[in-house]
């Protein structure tokens, strides 16, 4: 046994993350116990494997490891994914964007004059934005046939998304009867059949410069991704691509919706009205800052 409870275990983590609550989240993890039984029994002494365990976290985290990594979990809009370095961490603002979607999606059904429904999600990394629409269009639409396409250009953040469909599909198997993933660049990815069908395409793209990449904290560097992250000297590149190439893909009614930096919306915005696109605005995040680009071909 060890003479560590899991009051002074939580201590130990919050000396480390700063955070109450991101020492109660690493303790849960490492422990195995419920934030229930954490809470209630504080006294409750950790064995000598899960004292051990809680060491090597704490070391981890002390190198600069992200929290996301280390617990090997992570929340987004209410299901749970399987976290490591092959993907970035989901962001809170990242949810703006599936909420978005999930917003033209719901004009979609309502306007729809088949039974069938076409979804993209270009690079979609941990499966985060893709998974979650999946799960929700499912809980919310029925007697419809949904297909849900997810990309990505890098090999592990491919086999990370598959690992994270597996693991929601555990509670909602019929993810994986909606969810497809493929390799590929971009639209390079999605069948040429399916051209001109999509209702709504969305991505989170790479979209910091180098300059901004270079003055990223350690954190970030040093674990997540760079692939993820940056898009090239001036942060547009991939934009250029996704919003140019987006009306080909889309129906005449359809929208395609992307996470922004802040300092790019207007930019962004100017792609989008030069592309063709008739409806075109840009969703704040919860911190008031223009997070997520909507842009429709029609008014909607």
């Amino acid at each position: 046994m060890s003479d560590i409870t899991l009051k002074e275990a939580i201590h130990q983590c919050a000396d480390v993350t700063g955070s109450l609550q991101s020492a109660y989240w690493l303790t849960e993890a490492v422990t195995g116990y419920s934030s229930t039984e954490v809470v209630l029994y504080p006294d409750r002494r950790l064995t000598a494997m899960q004292s051990a365990i809680l060491s090597e976290a704490i070391e981890r985290l002390r190198g600069s490891e992200p929290l996301q990594y280390v617990i090997g979990r992570w929340s987004f809009r209410g299901i749970e994914l399987i976290c490591d370095s092959r993907a970035l961490i989901p962001r809170p603002e990242t949810e703006i964007v599936v909420e978005a979607a999930m917003e033209k999606i719901e004009s979609a059904v309502e306007r729809m004059q088949g039974d069938s429904l076409l979804l993209a999600d270009l690079g979609t990394g941990s499966g985060a934005i893709a998974l979650s629409m999946a799960s929700e269009v499912i809980e919310r639409y029925t007697g419809i046939s949904i297909s849900l396409m997810a990309t990505d250009i890098s090999c592990d953040a491919l086999e990370l998304a598959r690992d994270n469909l597996e693991f929601v599909a555990r509670s909602l198997p019929r993810v994986t009867e909606v969810t497809s993933l493929m390799r590929g660049s971009w639209y390079d990815a999605l069948p040429l059949e399916a051209r001109g069908g999509f209702s709504v395409v969305v991505s989170n793209p790479p979209y910091l410069s180098c300059d901004q990449w270079n003055g990223l904290d350690t954190m970030v560097k040093d674990y997540e991704p760079d692939i993820a992250l940056v898009a090239g000297n001036s942060g547009l590149e991939h934009y250029r691509r996704l919003i140019y190439g987006a009306p080909q893909w889309l129906l005449p009614d359809g929208c395609i919706v992307l996470e922004i930096d802040p300092s790019q919306a207007d930019i962004v915005s100017g792609m989008a009205t030069e592309a063709g696109f008739q409806d075109v605005r840009v969703k704040e995040d919860m911190c008031g800052r223009p997070r997520v680009l909507v842009a429709c071909n029609v008014f909607n």
